[in-house]
């Protein structure tokens, strides 16, 4: 944390935590459990009145400690569980099978290390969605989830201050849900498929011109030539991350799951695995993305 310039507060703060852990729960590092030992202490920490801004710190802390712990004994982080518990609370025996064989289906084209985030969501909106639907009036069947219902649900949402895009998001997915269920040969609304999402606000074009790019582009050199080593080190990485969506047509996410051995330095190629559609294929680096690439590595 020091090389990468954190800040003497967190540093503190963080180390507070861990060194407190270990005070609490008595054992040597090697002995603590990354997530059963430090869950308990996170609970009995809850319990002391601390500030939220002290907790929180504590928390974050708390993480850095639990990957050290891992990374000391060469394994990986085990990968978040869903918590059904949550998302189906409330809701009907009949909903929770027909929502669970619907996320099912929906995991197969998603790579491994987004199962989690993906499934949070698709289960979050839908959720919440039926367990309105089911408190208002209980719901025995498909068929009762109808556009009534919806606009009720829509109301709702209006009168909360709810975003345009978040309330198309939950129609979207409710409108997929009911689809699942139909080719599984159960009846359904069939004029819940004819609902429009509302109006979307006027968005900024797609196309962004190439004067704002060289904008965008010198910032980046900026930072990544600053004195200071935390910002040079990210302005790097900006630099790589910038130049490899822009010339090697890589995807956000592409990128944050790149691998040093997923480069081919010599053939000026980078191999993207189970991406998007779960699809394997073959991007080709320009001479100013493998020098931006060769910058950020170094540090």
């Amino acid at each position: 944390m020091k090389e990468n310039s954190y800040s003497a507060s967190t540093i503190n703060i963080y180390s507070v935590a861990a060194r407190q852990a270990i005070g609490y729960l008595r054992l040597p590092y090697w002995k603590i459990n990354p997530e059963d030992d430090l869950q308990r202490f996170w609970t009995y920490l809850q319990d002391r009145g601390l500030t939220p801004s002290s907790l929180e710190g504590y928390r974050k802390g708390l993480s850095c400690f639990r990957d050290y712990l891992y990374l000391r004994r060469r394994k990986k982080r085990p990968p978040k569980q869903i918590n059904w518990d949550y998302y189906l609370s409330g809701l009907p025996d009949w909903i929770e099978e027909h929502v669970r064989a619907y996320h099912r289906l929906s995991t197969r084209g998603w790579p491994p290390d987004q199962v989690f985030r993906s499934s949070t969501c698709l289960l979050s909106p839908l959720t919440q969605v039926l367990r309105f639907m089911h408190a208002r009036e209980p719901l025995d069947n498909l068929e009762q989830i109808t556009p009534e219902r919806w606009f009720e649900r829509l109301d709702e949402r209006l009168r909360e201050g709810r975003a345009v895009d978040t309330v198309n998001g939950e129609l979207v997915l409710l409108c997929s849900f009911l689809r699942f269920m139909k080719a599984g040969g159960y009846p359904i609304c069939e004029r819940m498929l004819l609902i429009p999402t509302l109006p979307k606000p006027k968005r900024i074009p797609k196309d962004i011109p190439p004067e704002q790019l060289r904008i965008l582009f010198n910032e980046i050199q900026q930072e990544a030539c600053s004195e200071h080593k935390g910002k040079s080190r990210c302005g790097r990485m900006d630099a790589a991350w910038f130049l490899l969506m822009l010339f090697s047509g890589m995807r956000t996410g592409e990128i944050r799951r790149l691998k040093r051995a997923d480069i081919d330095w010599e053939r000026r190629q980078i191999r993207v695995e189970q991406s998007k559609g779960l699809k394997d294929r073959m991007v080709f680096m320009a001479d100013i993305t493998m020098n931006a690439m060769k910058s950020y590595l170094a540090v």
